[in-house]
């Protein structure tokens, strides 16, 4: 008598595709099996940690994107609110960005004229139209086009929206209006402004500076 060899059942349960509820709307699918005695606590904490940097962090960034300091405020919300219904990361963060309001002030400072109102309007337009093309390109797998982004450019890129970014404030960390078309004409004109600077706001500044590095080095947690 021969034994033959029997195949292999494999009892695995393979993952399921997920719906296309789970695809358009992730808020619906994952709050249903959501432990709101276990996680709601953590959960907190977190949102008012996330808070408490985003807050001031916003309304910074709209005084750089050319419009008024409670645009940040509004928006912030807003898109947090979005993301959470729509969004389907764990790990995404969402924060505002110093490069995005700096490229939005370049362009919507040229168009408005100074006009605060128009301004206003301009970035709302510039937000939306934004919005419209990220929708498109996901609609349309055009995410592998990043592959193509060289590293090296997009170091220079960040370096300099952040050089860009610094002269920006510095004016008003001195107490000073510093004018001109660029980066370097808007630096001349702080610097060429030291006797009028306000040193009481100079020291504050670069004390909470300080204070943020000095943190970050030795109490990190």
């Amino acid at each position: 008598m021969t034994l033959e060899a029997q195949p292999t059942i494999s009892t695995k349960v393979m993952p399921e595709a997920p719906s296309k509820l789970s695809l358009w709307f992730p808020a619906a699918e994952w709050i249903r099996s959501y432990d709101w005695g276990k996680n709601l606590t953590p959960d907190l904490v977190a949102a008012i940690s996330v808070a408490a940097l985003l807050i001031p962090e916003s309304m910074g960034y709209a005084t750089i994107a050319g419009v008024p300091v409670q645009m940040g405020l509004y928006a912030a919300p807003l898109a947090l609110i979005a993301y959470a219904l729509f969004g389907g990361s764990r790990l995404m963060v969402f924060a505002a960005a110093g490069a995005t309001s700096a490229i939005s002030a370049s362009l919507v400072a040229t168009l408005s004229g100074g006009d605060q109102s128009m301004a206003i309007t301009l970035t709302i337009a510039l937000a939306l139209v934004t919005g419209v093309v990220y929708i498109i390109a996901g609609l349309v797998r055009l995410g592998w086009i990043a592959n193509f982004m060289s590293k090296a450019v997009m170091a220079g890129f960040i370096l300099g929206m952040a050089i860009q970014i610094i002269v920006g404030q510095l004016d008003k960390i001195a107490g000073v209006d510093a004018v001109g078309d660029s980066t370097v004409q808007e630096l001349w004109s702080l610097l060429s402004q030291f006797g009028s600077w306000n040193w009481t706001t100079m020291l504050i500044g670069i004390g909470s500076l300080l204070l943020i590095f000095a943190i970050e080095r030795f109490i990190p947690k």
